[in-house]
């Protein structure tokens, strides 16, 4: 069967993340700006890539056993896997790092006006949460969770993406079997920063941004009012299908109404071959209001 022949979804709420779904439906009460859609398309992105990124960590792996062998067999090794592995974790790191430059803009745009908020420094917002220095109309929960982070997770990503991007870089070897990290360029205890087990320690802090970001885009995406809009459905044949569909708790592919049957209904040969199984397709847009969509 050609590829045309299959319905490709691209409307399935149920499987997207929080910041995905906010990204689906930006608008009211939330101006839609610059730096609220650059910003939540950078979480989007930066997300994506430090996912692939870890694959690649893992692609890498065997390399820091060779470094092994050479220095088993010969008594020395370049290391040069041990710096490819280096250099893709410094990599996720600033991933992670610009992932929190997004949530900066997302809670600049929404927040601009209350004493304390800026979009210059990833650092400030965490840090003025941390010393309580945002307005009285900053919400308490907000600034809780920039706090915690500030206390807990943060300065150390903080320090490491800020060396790794302006100074010195580190590297990785094997110790008991485990990926560890050294930078000599940063010191705790008056000695080299060692990150013994680096693949514990990004799962870790991925894990933590990835907490803030779906708790602050479930949040915003709780706040948008129940405006409809066109979103596309899927692909078949060649031609696009789409819906029309509000933003709701629960929402699902069971949700919205039919745009697309307006026109496929006078088409057999294109009719949604999903129809009978969806509740949009039982609720669709009524004609003359298709057609006014199609002059906007």
């Amino acid at each position: 069967m050609n590829t045309s022949d299959k319905f490709l979804l691209c409307f399935a709420p149920e499987q997207w993340p929080p910041e995905r779904r906010f990204a689906q439906f930006l608008g009211p009460p939330f101006l839609v700006d610059v730096p609220l859609t650059r910003g939540t398309n950078a979480v989007i992105s930066h997300l994506e890539k430090c996912e692939l990124l870890a694959g690649l960590a893992n692609d890498l792996l065997p390399l820091l056993h060779e470094d092994e062998r050479e220095l088993a067999e010969a008594g020395y090794t370049p290391g040069t896997g041990g710096r490819k592995y280096g250099a893709v974790v410094e990599a996720m790191l600033s991933e992670l790092y610009s992932i929190l430059d997004g949530v900066r803009q997302v809670v600049f745009s929404v927040y601009r006006n209350v004493r304390g908020v800026q979009n210059d420094s990833t650092y400030k917002l965490f840090h003025r949460a941390a010393k309580s220095q945002y307005g009285e109309n900053f919400p308490d929960n907000l600034r809780a969770r920039l706090a915690e982070a500030h206390f807990s997770w943060f300065p150390r990503l903080w320090l490491l993406r800020s060396e790794n991007t302006h100074g010195e870089i580190g590297g990785c070897h094997l110790y008991e079997g485990r990926v560890s990290y050294m930078h000599r360029g940063l010191k705790e205890k008056g000695h080299a920063l060692i990150i013994e087990n680096i693949v514990e320690y990004l799962n870790n802090l991925q894990g933590h941004v990835r907490d803030l970001i779906n708790w602050l885009f479930s949040s915003l995406y709780a706040r948008l009012e129940p405006v409809e809009r066109g979103m596309l459905c899927g692909m078949y044949k060649g031609h696009g299908y789409e819906r029309m569909v509000a933003p709701s708790a629960e929402l699902s592919f069971a949700d919205g109404r039919c745009l697309s049957v307006n026109w496929f209904s006078k088409e057999p040969e294109f009719t949604c071959p999903l129809a009978q199984g969806c509740g949009a397709y039982s609720r669709p847009v009524p004609l003359e209001k298709f057609r006014q969509i199609k002059r906007v």
